[in-house]
């Protein structure tokens, strides 16, 4: 998903934080050579937590105008 959301032109810049239950090495680091902005596994996180590092993304985005 994350490599079809990258070829589009709006999608090859969206903040993207990846949620999964993989901790597998080279998905880790195939998801930060496509730009990740955060990846999450399920299991080390707990819902709040996930929540404010949401906010936390977000918050560093500058408003359109």
């Amino acid at each position: 998903m994350l490599k079809k959301l990258r070829l589009d032109t709006w999608g090859k810049d969206a903040l993207v934080i990846l949620l999964t239950n993989l901790s597998d090495i080279e998905k880790i680091a195939s998801a930060a050579e496509s730009g990740v902005a955060d990846y999450l596994v399920k299991a080390d996180w707990k819902l709040e937590d996930v929540v404010s590092k949401v906010k936390e993304k977000l918050a560093g985005i500058p408003d359109e105008e």
